[in-house]
């Protein structure tokens, strides 16, 4: 009788664990409100709502934004964001999570209605009207919320910005290094070289060059040691290895730096033939170049005026603002010069460019 009493406890207590931990796992979720009982945040204005950045306020908070903490019906974490809409367009910016207030500082401001609001039109700062509210949401660091709701919206607030615009300061020059650029090294006088400017697009920087796999290689605004980096804060197509850029496969590859935007890209070449030698063809990339070793090649369809570019993915510049031409068996660039001396060529030449050695071939 003991045997068969002691099975039927056992029984009972495997029937009723499903109970005890579905009840357990219930109390670890956390059941948010639905979007419609949800407390939304309150935004208020602390400062002017008609707003001109000058040169004395460029740096300042000409105004602070504050807001309520949203209600989810749970103690949850909850991101706050700032959505502005001039009626056509909207953009939103991250503020973070449990943050109640945003300080409107001159040059924050500024950048925001130039490029997302036409606030400066042929150099003239426009007046931008501008909506704003915060949107809010439970964090992404809220594993046990269950039944996510929607974004919740404050109230709108109006305001108005004319914005100052101060062009940035770029280098000049931008010089490359390293044994990671196939037959280079690390001797300033020997081994660095310049980018090529991109044409009327200040702080843009080009080149192509072949690449060796697991080789470092890095940048400075001098051809010297001291101030040298290997990245400006956003990388593309490379990683760091002992403070030296490097990639993960050799090839050929462009080599591109926009310092206004603090990025530095390293993406698979891409260069062209195009105009009279190409069937009177100007759109770039229609004939592009191939790569044979450690040199890119092409060959001419027709006879008549040569001209060549190169195409970056970060860049959507007009294709002659990276052009260049073979003079006299050597890579010539245009950089931010006039028009170059024009070459021209015959039908089925083939053009064979080094860009490390910085040579061209025709035959």
């Amino acid at each position: 009788m003991k045997k068969i009493n002691i099975i039927n406890k056992l029984v009972l207590l495997f029937a009723f664990l499903p109970v005890f931990m579905a009840c357990e796992n219930d109390e670890e979720k956390m059941y948010v409100a639905p979007t419609d009982q949800v407390k939304a945040a309150v935004l208020s204005l602390e400062g002017a709502d008609q707003i001109v950045v000058t040169e004395a306020t460029y740096t300042w908070a000409s105004t602070v934004l504050k807001w309520t903490p949203v209600d989810f019906g749970q103690d949850v974490l909850v991101q706050y964001a700032l959505e502005l809409s001039n009626g056509e367009k909207s953009i939103t910016e991250i503020l973070g999570n449990g943050v109640f207030s945003k300080a409107l500082v001159g040059d924050e401001l500024s950048n925001w209605v130039i490029k997302n609001f036409d606030g400066l039109i042929d150099d003239e700062p426009q007046n931008v009207a501008l909506s704003l509210r915060i949107v809010a949401s439970p964090a992404l660091e809220n594993p046990t919320v269950t039944n996510p709701v929607g974004v919740v919206y404050s109230n709108t607030i109006n305001i108005s910005v004319v914005p100052l615009y101060i062009a940035p300061e770029f280098p000049d020059d931008v010089y490359m290094i390293g044994e990671g650029v196939s037959g280079g090294g690390w001797d300033w006088a020997v081994n660095g070289f310049a980018l090529t400017p991109v044409h009327s697009s200040p702080g843009h920087f080009w080149c192509i060059r072949y690449l060796e796999a697991g080789k470092g290689f890095k940048w400075n605004t001098k051809p010297e040691w001291g101030g040298d980096f290997w990245n400006l804060g956003t990388n593309l197509g490379f990683t760091e290895d002992g403070g030296n850029a490097v990639v993960s496969e050799s090839g050929m590859y462009m080599i591109y730096i926009d310092w206004g935007a603090k990025t530095i890209s390293v993406e698979t070449a891409k260069a062209s033939g195009m105009g009279p030698a190409f069937n009177d063809d100007w759109t770039a990339g229609n004939h592009p170049f191939t790569v044979v070793g450690k040199t890119m090649q092409i060959t001419t369809l027709s006879a008549g005026e040569l001209r060549m570019c190169a195409t970056s993915n970060i860049s959507s510049v007009d294709w002659w603002k990276m052009e260049f031409v073979p003079i006299n068996g050597i890579i010539e660039y245009r950089g931010i010069g006039p028009d170059q001396e024009r070459v021209s060529i015959g039908a089925g030449k083939v053009i064979t460019l080094d860009f490390n050695a910085g040579t061209a071939t025709i035959q």
